[in-house]
């Protein structure tokens, strides 16, 4: 009785063992998985680039998964119509709104702050799943805008650091900064930016000559952002 007493305990034991392991690799599994994300390009030759005018062109189509980042939320998503746009003009676009039609359905893309010679990987608006680009044969840049003037950081006046989740801003003007300073930032990596979302994060009620101003950037990280624009009055 005792010899089968201990061979219970230990059957116990190491089930224990393996249901820890397993939870352990799942829970890094998961954490993978929100940090990581996919781009499957369409290799379909019919689905040339798009010239939508003004020197905005679709370069690719296909499919993406991981963080959705378009409303902000970044929840994890599996095979979302993507595309990836180029701006080939000489100023940066503002917004733009870019819809693809077909017979049945309509793909949404939203896209903000692309500079010159800038790449960015959109997606689909009401997370679309992607199936095929061959059936959306009106393609169209609507609602577009570009800056009047180009945006700039401000680098005679401001300078920023980064944190993750947070941005240091120092005002090296020599003198007070009245008024409100907004950093504009966008995920980034690979050389492409990540969603047509653009963040932004503030300093309020101006900066004292030499004034380090830490403020709260919830999506911004070192490796992930990148900084496209300030504006300080």
């Amino acid at each position: 009785m005792k010899k089968a007493s201990h061979e219970r305990l230990r059957a116990v034991a190491v089930a224990a063992v393996i249901f820890a392991a397993v939870a352990v690799m799942t829970y890094a599994t998961v954490r993978n998985s929100q940090r990581h994300s996919e781009v499957m390009p369409d290799t379909d030759k019919k689905t040339a680039e798009v010239d939508l005018g003004d020197g905005i062109f679709i370069t690719g189509f296909g499919r993406y998964s991981g963080a959705y980042m378009e409303d902000g939320k970044n929840d994890t998503v599996t095979g979302i119509f993507m595309i990836t746009v180029e701006n080939r003009s000489e100023k940066t676009l503002q917004y733009g709104e870019i819809t693809l039609t077909g017979s049945a359905e309509t793909a949404e893309f939203s896209i903000s702050t692309l500079p010159p010679k800038g790449k960015a990987v959109l997606l689909e608006k009401n997370r679309m799943e992607y199936r095929s680009a061959d059936g959306f044969a009106d393609r169209r840049l609507n609602n577009r805008v570009f800056f009047e003037t180009e945006p700039t950081l401000c680098g005679d006046r401001i300078k920023i650091g980064g944190l993750d989740g947070k941005l240091n801003v120092t005002n090296i003007s020599g003198k007070k900064i009245e008024g409100d300073v907004t950093v504009f930032y966008k995920n980034f990596r690979d050389g492409y930016y990540y969603g047509g979302i653009t963040y932004r994060a503030a300093v309020n009620g101006g900066l004292e000559p030499g004034e380090v101003r830490q403020i709260n950037a919830g999506h911004f990280s070192v490796k992930g952002s990148t900084v496209v624009f300030v504006t300080c009055p």
